[in-house]
C-alpha cells in the first residue's frame, strides 16, 4: 500500500467532517430546506476534489440530479414526511433509530446497550446537548460522537500532533467496532427494504457504505502517523 501524503491526509479528515455532519443533522432532522439545497447543488458539482467517490455516493448524486428546481420544496417535504414515518412514528416502525432495539433481547429502548453508549460518551469529553430529547443511542446522536471526534482528529493534524490523532482515531475506531457495526448495517438495511422515498433509499446505502470505507481509512492515516512519529 501506497504511503499517503499529507495533503491527501488532510482531505479524507477533511471529507470524514462534512460526511458525518450530513449524516447526524439528517438522522436527527436537524437539516433544513436551505442545506437540502445545498446538498442537490453539491450533487451538481460533481466530484469536487474529494479523494474518491464511492458507488453508493454515485447513487445518492444520481436521485439528487432527478429534482428540478421546481421540486426541491416537494421534494423536502416528502424527505421530511418519510423521515416521521420511518424514524418517529406514531404506528410501528420498521426502522427504529435506536441501538438497543437492535441489540437488546427484548427488542426495547433504553437499555443496557443505551447505558454502555452513555457512558462511552462520558469517558470521551463527550455531551449530548441538553435540547437534546433523544435517548443516547438514537443512530443520529451516534453519528454526531463521529462528528466531533472527526473534528478533533482534523485540528490534531493540523496541530502536528500525531499521537493525538492516532488517539483520537483509536476512539473511532473502538466506538464502530463496539456499537456501530453491532447495528447500523442491519438499520440501514431495514430502511432500504421499507422506505417508499428514493431519497432514504440511497441515504441507507451510502450511509452504511461510508462507514465500512471509513474503518480502512482510520486504519490507512494511522499507519503513516505511526511512520512519522
Amino acid at each position: 500500500m501506497n504511503s499517503l501524503s499529507e495533503m491527501e491526509v488532510k482531505e479524507m479528515l477533511i471529507y470524514r467532517i462534512s460526511v458525518y455532519d450530513l449524516l447526524r443533522r439528517l438522522f436527527l432532522w436537524e437539516y433544513s430546506l436551505e442545506l437540502f439545497k445545498e446538498l442537490i447543488s453539491w450533487a451538481k458539482t460533481g466530484q469536487s476534489g474529494e479523494v474518491h467517490e464511492s458507488w453508493a455516493e454515485t447513487e445518492l448524486r444520481k436521485s439528487l440530479l432527478t429534482i428540478s428546481t421546481e421540486e426541491i420544496q416537494n421534494s423536502y417535504n416528502e424527505i421530511k414526511i418519510e423521515y416521521t414515518r420511518l424514524f418517529v412514528g406514531p404506528y410501528h416502525l420498521d426502522t427504529p433509530p435506536y441501538e438497543s432495539v437492535y441489540r437488546s433481547s427484548n427488542k426495547l429502548m433504553m437499555q443496557d446497550e443505551t447505558l454502555s453508549v452513555r457512558s462511552f460518551y462520558m469517558e470521551n469529553g463527550y455531551k449530548i446537548n441538553d435540547s437534546c430529547k433523544e435517548p443516547d443511542d438514537q443512530v443520529g446522536i451516534e453519528l454526531e460522537f463521529m462528528y466531533l471526534m472527526s473534528k478533533k482528529a482534523l485540528d490534531a493534524f493540523q496541530e502536528q500532533s500525531s499521537e493525538k490523532l492516532i488517539n483520537l482515531l483509536s476512539v473511532q475506531k473502538e466506538f464502530m467496532d463496539n456499537h456501530l457495526f453491532k447495528w447500523l448495517p442491519e438499520f440501514c438495511q431495514d430502511i432500504l427494504k421499507s422506505s417508499r422515498n428514493q431519497f432514504w433509499k440511497n441515504i441507507s446505502q451510502f450511509t452504511k457504505k461510508f462507514i465500512e470505507e471509513d474503518k480502512g481509512e482510520i486504519g490507512q492515516i494511522q499507519g503513516m502517523m505511526k511512520e512519522s512519529i
